[in-house]
């Protein structure tokens, strides 16, 4: 089985307010759609921040639209959680529900606490992660947060999340990114915890992917018998320039 990761992919960001650097974006994802088919993957999973903003231009919407369907045409489906970006699907409104279901029809499955099994492996995404910025599926409580993510199944083999877990390909070298006691590194230590009472039980996922940490994006570390990856395609200058990562399991 072989898979693409993708994450942190901000379609429709316009730096500096100029729409060249808009369609320098559109213009990568478009090679990416391209290089994941010559890969000939069978599927792609994508760890959030899909869209910059919760509102999507049409060009943004068209963009990604365009490579569902180059993708669908190909066999590959996609499955996706949301990011911290994301606060479209953080809305309960219908329209929400129609706009997923329109994508579905076009090869996207989205995962919101949700697993999915390929050939015999199970999937699992979540978006939730700790406080940043107060955007998107953020969970300031500690105890709440380890409470969901105790929900990931121990028969998890790869695991999908938006945030790293703490010290783990989680560093940014921004200063006003860093965490309330001033150093570099953005993970999750609730994601961290749980992840250490798994592997205490030999239940630890055989991979953990992930983005939102742009610092790290485009490399993987083996630690133990987990693989992490951190798959943001930004740097932390919005340059959309970090490795694609692909993945393959037996």
């Amino acid at each position: 089985m072989k898979f693409a990761h993708l994450a942190d992919t901000h379609l429709g960001y316009r730096q500096f307010g100029l729409i060249e650097r808009e369609k320098d974006f559109y213009e990568v994802f478009d090679k990416i759609i391209d290089r994941i088919i010559e890969e000939k993957v069978d599927f792609v999973i994508h760890s959030g921040d899909l869209f910059d903003n919760a509102r999507p231009s049409p060009l943004a919407l068209f963009t990604f639209q365009k490579g569902l369907i180059k993708l669908k045409n190909a066999n590959i489906p996609v499955y996706a959680i949301a990011g911290n970006h994301d606060r479209l699907l953080e809305d309960k409104r219908l329209i929400v529900e129609d706009i997923i279901s329109r994508y579905q029809d076009n090869g996207i499955v989205y995962l919101k606490n949700s697993s999915f099994e390929y050939e015999g492996l199970k999937f699992y995404g979540t978006p939730h992660q700790p406080y940043f910025c107060g955007w998107a599926f953020n969970v300031p409580d500690f105890d709440k947060l380890v409470n969901i993510y105790r929900q990931i199944p121990d028969d998890v083999d790869v695991l999908l999340t938006h945030c790293p877990p703490y010290g783990i390909l989680d560093q940014s070298h921004q200063p006003h990114y860093s965490n309330p006691t001033g150093e570099n590194h953005l993970g999750s230590m609730e994601l961290k915890e749980v992840l250490a009472e798994k592997n205490q039980y030999n239940n630890a996922p055989r991979v953990v992917a992930f983005g939102h940490i742009h610092g790290d994006g485009g490399k993987q570390i083996q630690i133990g018998d987990t693989l992490y990856i951190n798959a943001s395609l930004c740097d932390e200058n919005y340059d959309p320039t970090n490795n694609i990562i692909t993945i393959e399991l037996s």
